[in-house]
């Protein structure tokens, strides 16, 4: 039975890991850390205007132009001026590449592993290393992936709760997220707290796997 076509790039980048030795878990994991890292987009630069000061594509290369030593490109980082389909292609390569440079011991016990979010934490400590530790993990995108490479259903996605972070699903709205949090009757005034305690966020551009604060309302 042939497996269904990817819904999105973490699925994408899923699916090119297994066909490529990873276990489920493993590359279930990896996207777990993609999903916090660049939200999947392979064209997402830290620093547009100087991108040499940040990170670029899929898992964040730091200095953008890191990646092109495991011949990765990035038309929106200045490296290469390909499309963003060939850069997503280059940067899967890359990705591999980039990790079997961290070592062969390292990928092995990556795809040993038997749960995707434990997969992730793996990951984004050994091989991403944030400077807050598991900062680019996000747990849902590891769980989603990992059903979708298997067939499987993945466990309902939490609830937002005030006072706590929430991890944006597909489908979600700001005004959806705060009838879940608040109740209907608050839905209005939820929106506006969630928007006052998450400066910068987008209403028009919520990105799946993007982490924001539930706040108390009442408290800003």
């Amino acid at each position: 039975m042939a497996s269904p076509a990817p819904a999105n790039n973490y699925e994408t980048v899923g699916l090119f890991l297994v066909q490529n030795g990873y276990s489920a878990v493993g590359a279930a994991g990896v996207c777990g850390c993609i999903a916090g890292e660049s939200g999947g987009d392979p064209e997402a630069v830290q620093f547009p205007s100087d991108p040499e000061s940040g990170g670029a594509g899929l898992i964040q290369w730091t200095p953008a132009s890191s990646m092109e030593q495991y011949g990765g490109t990035c038309a929106a980082a200045g490296i290469g001026d390909n499309s963003a389909a060939a850069d997503m292609q280059n940067q899967m390569n890359a990705i591999l590449a980039y990790n079997n440079a961290q070592g062969s011991s390292n990928v092995a016990e990556l795809n040993a592993l038997t749960d995707p979010v434990a997969a992730a934490d793996f990951y984004s400590q050994v091989f991403e290393r944030p400077v807050v530790e598991d900062s680019d993990v996000r747990p849902s995108v590891a769980q989603s992936v990992y059903a979708f490479l298997t067939g499987t259903s993945a466990p309902p996605p939490p609830a937002p709760v005030p006072g706590q972070e929430y991890t944006i699903q597909a489908g979600d709205t700001l005004s959806s997220i705060a009838a879940a949090a608040y109740g209907a009757a608050n839905a209005d005034a939820g929106v506006a707290a969630i928007e006052a305690a998450n400066p910068g966020i987008d209403p028009d551009d919520l990105q799946i796997g993007q982490e924001i604060t539930i706040p108390v309302l009442g408290d800003v």
